[in-house]
């Protein structure tokens, strides 16, 4: 996992719980932004995609 790049979305409030996310190739890393040194998920490129099409699906 050395060398890739974490991204908080720019509508996370300043010290707020937030998931960062990193794209390594086909892979998205997820962490919490508040225990960067603790466990991570990753999902697939399709498994994500499906994840962000629920969330707007929801969004308001």
């Amino acid at each position: 996992m050395a060398g890739q790049v974490w991204r908080k979305s720019s509508r996370s409030a300043t010290g707020a719980n937030c998931l960062e996310v990193a794209y390594v190739v086909d892979i998205i890393w997820l962490r919490d932004s508040k225990l960067t040194v603790s466990r991570r998920i990753y999902l697939t490129k399709g498994s994500w995609d499906a994840f962000l099409h629920w969330l707007n699906a929801r969004t308001p």
